[in-house]
C-alpha cells in the first residue's frame, strides 16, 4: 500500500486526513502487520482513486509473500 501512497505523492498524514483512517493504522497496513477492514479498504480506494479490488489484491499478494508463497516481485505493484 505504501507504493500507492508514494505514487500519489501523499504522506502518511495526508492519506490519513484524506481517508479518515488514523495514521497508526496506515503505518500498520504498510508494514503488513494489520490489514484494513472492508470499510477502511473502501476509504483507501476512494483516496487513491482506484478500485477496491486492486488494493485488496496487493494486500493478498503481500501476505502470501510474507508467508513464502510468492516472490518479492509478485508482491510489488
Amino acid at each position: 500500500m505504501g507504493n500507492y501512497r508514494r505514487r500519489a505523492g501523499l504522506s502518511i498524514q495526508s492519506l490519513a486526513e484524506r481517508s479518515g483512517i488514523p495514521e497508526i493504522d496506515i503505518r500498520r497496513f504498510e508494514r503488513g502487520t494489520h490489514a484494513p477492514d472492508i470499510a477502511q479498504l473502501l476509504r483507501l480506494a476512494a483516496a487513491f482513486h482506484v478500485p477496491a479490488w486492486r488494493i485488496a489484491k496487493r494486500i493478498e499478494v503481500f501476505a502470501q509473500w510474507r508467508e513464502g508463497e510468492t516472490t518479492p516481485q509478485q508482491a510489488t505493484p
